[in-house]
């Protein structure tokens, strides 16, 4: 991604001006994916101390409040397994299962699969 080492905050940042600018691309293109498809992209490409980085960022993507942001998170974990994200995924099925909103219940759901084959994973 960058050769001058990088933080978790400096991911942090590039991660969100990188899907910031994939998502524009998508709205003009009319593409609902095309954020995660280049985020999908750009995770293949990370190296691993880049990689262990953006799963810390995408954890915390698990939490927001913005559901895009959470849908791309919850495919990205469940694409590339990233186990370390399983802490996230509980503490959001604890909030999902409070939650009134009529999708609350299907995303709960899907964070359980998540879970049960992250666990399966390991």
């Amino acid at each position: 991604m960058n050769p001058d080492p990088m933080n978790v905050d400096a991911m942090r940042s590039a991660l969100a001006e990188f899907r910031s600018a994939a998502d524009e691309r998508g709205a003009e293109l009319k593409d609902s994916q095309c954020a995660l498809e280049e985020l999908s992209r750009l995770y293949k490409c990370l190296d691993d101390a880049e990689r262990a980085l953006a799963n810390a960022v995408i954890a915390e993507w698990v939490a927001s409040d913005d559901e895009r942001l959470r849908f791309d998170a919850l495919a990205l974990i469940d694409r590339y397994a990233i186990g370390s994200a399983a802490r996230s995924l509980k503490g959001l099925a604890v909030h999902l299962g409070v939650m009134k909103t009529p999708g609350a219940p299907y995303e709960l759901q899907k964070v359980e699969r998540l879970l049960k084959r992250l666990r399966n994973a390991s």
